[in-house]
């Protein structure tokens, strides 16, 4: 034996022996590929749904912002009516309160005519029974009984008869 290492020659190389990847790498790999490809169409998808949900918010939104702006502008001019309104009634209480005290007075008015008539009526009365009473003399309350039956004057006719005709 020899001491001398084992010294490579120069016509050696060194060639170092590979193995192979490992197959499980390569499946790993693939996997993951799969996976991202997977992830990809998944987000893609989602995107778009929600691209399209954001479209049809905005048209709903769209449709909502007109129908509140035509409740708006109907409000505007229900308030203005409401306004006008409340203008008119007040001028319409204003005047009916004018109408009642109008009423009110002319009816004072014709209750103090009605008691001044009344009053004028009653002393017209009085002094035509006083007038009456000096024109003619007095007579007895009860009227005077005579002893005789007075007889009528004249006798209506009977129908058809002729006793009537001939007295």
């Amino acid at each position: 034996m020899s001491i001398s290492p084992n010294i490579p020659s120069p016509q050696e190389s060194y060639q170092y022996e590979s193995t192979g990847t490992p197959r499980w790498i390569a499946v790993l790999f693939g996997v993951v590929i799969a996976a991202l490809a997977v992830l990809g169409i998944a987000g893609y998808s989602a995107q778009s749904r929600m691209s399209q949900d954001l479209a049809k918010q905005q048209d709903q939104s769209k449709i909502l912002i007109a129908q509140l702006d035509q409740a708006n502008s109907r409000i505007a001019d229900l308030k203005s009516k409401m306004e006008f309104t409340t203008q008119k009634v007040g001028l319409t209480q204003s005047e009916l309160a004018q109408a009642k005290s109008r009423a009110e007075s002319i009816r004072k008015e014709q209750q103090a005519s009605d008691e001044k008539l009344t009053t004028q009526l009653t002393q017209a009365q009085k002094e035509n029974e006083e007038k009456k009473s000096a024109r003619w003399p007095q007579r007895s309350a009860a009227p005077k009984k005579t002893s005789k039956p007075q007889k009528p004057i004249w006798k209506p006719p009977k129908a058809n008869s002729s006793a009537a005709w001939a007295t």
